[in-house]
């Protein structure tokens, strides 16, 4: 075993885990690439270039160097680790060698955050009984939430609590057309979840890519079932370009987690041990959401072709 790879294997160790997996290391000022093998380092750790371009990620989780480069381990201590890297430091070394600052990896990060305020309340079909009614008699949004919270129409037991929800169902219901608000008043239970979840799925970015990224993508895939592990790789995945799930807490990250999959299992598209059921759509939910391009039946397990209306 090199002496230099079991010290900063140690070193490492020594600092704990990040919620999302994986060690984090103190912020590191650059990544230097060798010259003689095509590799760089990472945390004292020589790693081949061609490893560079990974987009998987192994069992062993995430680490981070500076909470921009992930390291993965993809073996024993004294086997090398892989970095799937931001594309501007995807690039073998030249002849003089190079030095990748952390600021061009910043550079390569997403410039939007996530919204990540979903971390209570499952889909909220319940208050948006209370919302809708009063959206159609008052006609704006802001005068809902004055009304919801100033009457504490969902029965929250606390001002705070109130407010909260009261803030999160109507910037949900927002994100509906009035057509869509007209279908979740008239509509049959499941058709009103399958709403509550798109309007959160539009709402939350992340939301959105998980469930048509992961969810659907495994349904389609005949894959039966999800868990925790499936979105935590997810997570780590978009770590790599959103700094803020980096810097999650731990709490927190467990809260959203949590509440996705209460969303899921509350839309009907996750049983109790986990299995994927497929979303089955009526006909006219099914207009309502293609008429987006692409149609939101993508944010659901289901075979229904993502098209427009106009079939594009």
């Amino acid at each position: 075993m090199n002496p230099s790879t079991s010290e900063a294997s140690q070193q490492a160790a020594r600092r704990g885990r990040h919620p999302l997996g994986g060690y984090v290391g103190k912020p590191q000022s650059h990544v230097e690439a060798q010259t003689q093998a095509g590799a760089v380092t990472c945390l004292g750790r020589a790693v081949p270039y061609e490893e560079c371009s990974r987009s998987n990620y192994g069992a062993a989780g995430t680490g981070f160097v500076s909470r921009r480069v992930p390291v993965r381990a993809s073996g024993s201590a004294d086997q090398i680790a892989s970095v799937p890297a931001p594309s501007c430091i995807r690039r073998r070394a030249g002849a003089s060698g190079r030095v990748v600052d952390r600021r061009d990896v910043k550079a390569g990060m997403a410039e939007d955050r996530y919204r990540l305020s979903f971390t209570t309340g499952g889909l909220l079909v319940r208050e948006s009984a209370v919302a809708v009614p009063l959206y159609q008699r008052l006609g704006e949004w802001t005068a809902v939430r004055a009304a919801i919270e100033s009457e504490n129409l969902l029965q929250a037991r606390t001002v705070s609590s109130g407010r909260r929800l009261a803030r999160e169902v109507v910037q949900r219901l927002a994100e509906l057309t009035d057509d869509e608000i007209d279908l979740l008043r008239d509509g049959t239970t499941v058709e009103r979840g399958y709403l509550m979840w798109v309007a959160a799925c539009r709402r939350y970015g992340l939301l959105g890519e998980f469930a048509e990224e992961v969810v659907r993508e495994r349904f389609l895939l005949l894959a039966p079932a999800i868990g925790h592990a499936d979105f935590d790789s997810f997570i780590r995945s978009k770590a790599m370009w959103h700094e803020e799930l980096a810097e999650l807490k731990e709490s927190t990250y467990r809260k959203l987690r949590s509440n996705v999959f209460l969303m899921l299992h509350e839309v009907g598209v996750l049983d109790d041990a986990g299995n994927i059921t497929p979303a089955v759509l009526t006909d006219r939910l099914t207009a309502a959401l293609g008429e987006r391009s692409p149609s939101d039946v993508r944010f659901l397990p289901t075979n229904e072709p993502v098209t427009s209306r106009s079939g594009r």
